[in-house]
């Protein structure tokens, strides 16, 4: 089971958490709307091919200044998503944290394979810290006029993710198994539309 879901758990994490990856940009403001601000900490645990358990995880201050964390969790050909909220700090480019303890979760099989939809609970222990030089993409742009700055840094990950779901025994993965950990600063500004 695992070797059949093994590609379809890779193409789901690239495809399903483009906006949790450290390369992105972040959404531009609507047409006029002046300029917007967003900071992220990132990281991708347990991709290797045939690992049962595949985490993806973010925070990230939004233009309002409130903490998201989005998070989707691969288990055995399933997509889980937390529904409680989950305990989060972050400064800028500089550090951030991640936890929460017995957080449900709701699983759905990826890619309508035919499995049951199940439940579980999720145990977050994350912290990264930024290590080396903050790295400036340059400034970007886009047809609507809209230019931004992004910076990126560089982030050693603590920690583990550990799910279990019903019935089954808890899966644990670990900072060891992580990649693509970093901190990002995106800043958007798009000006008036011209009259």
């Amino acid at each position: 089971m695992r070797t059949r879901t093994a590609g379809a758990v890779t193409l789901l994490l690239a495809a399903g958490t483009v906006g949790l990856l450290p390369g992105t940009a972040a959404a531009a403001p609507a047409d006029g709307r002046g300029a917007t601000t967003e900071y992220k900490a990132t990281t991708q645990l347990g991709t290797a091919q045939g690992a049962p358990l595949t985490v993806a995880a973010a925070v990230t201050r939004d233009t309002t200044g409130a903490l998201v964390t989005p998070m989707e969790v691969y288990v055995d050909g399933l997509v889980c998503t937390p529904l409680g909220d989950l305990t989060a700090s972050l400064v800028s480019l500089e550090s951030a944290t991640l936890t929460g303890s017995d957080v449900p979760v709701t699983c759905a099989p990826a890619g309508g394979q035919g499995l049951a939809a199940t439940a579980g609970t999720v145990d977050v222990d994350l912290a990264w810290t930024g290590t080396g030089p903050t790295e400036r993409e340059g400034r970007t742009g886009n047809r609507d006029h809209c230019v931004g700055r992004v910076l990126h840094r560089a982030a050693a990950l603590t920690g583990s993710v550990t799910v279990t779901l019903e019935g089954g025994q808890p899966l644990t993965v670990g900072a060891a198994d992580g990649h693509d950990s970093a901190l990002s600063y995106y800043h958007t500004a798009c000006p008036p539309p011209a009259s």
